[in-house]
């Protein structure tokens, strides 16, 4: 059985979030919406004793249900699997008490999420290109190369790469290059970059002052870091972007 547990806007004096928890973890958040809101294809339950159950109602429906609308005075609960529509000409009752879903973020078809950096990956791996053509590329989506700043994003990424399937070029390009002093990601840390890094390819004495821009290769059932020409060596790519900022 749920457990329904409701946080008061003191100032307000309103409900502004729910939480339904089973077993004690929080299984389905619900956010506040005005009242100047209506709902389409709806499903109506009556007799329905607080707006707590009503939201768990929508819970167990799963991605079904994403508004719930509560009458406390009619005890009906209307479940919805569209978001609110603004609506003037149909005013809500003031007994009415409205709440959106917060769904756990996601990436978009063809993205991968990589959870350890709550980030999306897209891999283009069937196009070889240079270095600074995979930068603007990626760039052009409002994304950038992959960075990692943790043993265990660079994990995730070597994961992942072992079990891609729809790529052409198993070399491909990160978002690291030489500058003034040192190898750096993107974002001006140099986690993992280091000379004795084991994130280098040792047997080939990486970094050998190859190239100045980083891409990672295949050596047996590991992908490790090597230095390239950022121009003249052609290999494949994959763009990361926040989850925040997916669109």
């Amino acid at each position: 059985m749920e457990k329904l547990v409701v946080e008061i806007n003191l100032f307000f004096l309103l409900f502004t979030y729910l939480f339904v928890q089973s077993e004690g973890q929080i299984i389905a958040q619900f956010t506040r919406l005005s009242l100047n809101y209506s709902l389409e294809n709806i499903t109506s339950l009556s007799g329905i004793r607080t707006v707590s159950y009503c939201a768990a109602e929508c819970t167990r429906k799963r991605d079904s249900c994403l508004v719930i609308s509560y009458d406390s005075e009619q005890r009906t609960c209307n479940l919805s699997n569209q978001m609110a529509v603004y609506s003037k000409t149909h005013p809500v009752s003031q007994k009415t008490v409205i709440f959106t879903r917060v769904l756990p973020p996601s990436c978009p078809e063809g993205w991968t999420m990589m959870d350890v950096k709550k980030a999306c990956v897209l891999n283009k791996g069937k196009e070889k290109v240079s270095w600074n053509f995979a930068k603007h590329e990626c760039e052009q989506i409002g994304a950038h190369l992959p960075y990692f700043d943790s043993n265990e994003a660079f994990d995730w990424f070597r994961n992942f790469r072992n079990n891609s399937t729809d790529t052409h070029y198993k070399n491909v390009w990160l978002g690291a290059k030489f500058e003034t002093k040192e190898f750096q990601w993107g974002n001006g840390n140099a986690y993992g970059l280091h000379n004795s890094s084991d994130w280098w390819c040792k047997e080939r004495g990486e970094p050998d002052g190859g190239g100045i821009c980083i891409g990672s290769f295949p050596i047996g059932n590991q992908f490790l870091l090597r230095d390239q020409h950022c121009n003249n060596y052609l290999a494949g790519f994959l763009c990361e972007k926040d989850m925040d900022h997916m669109t």
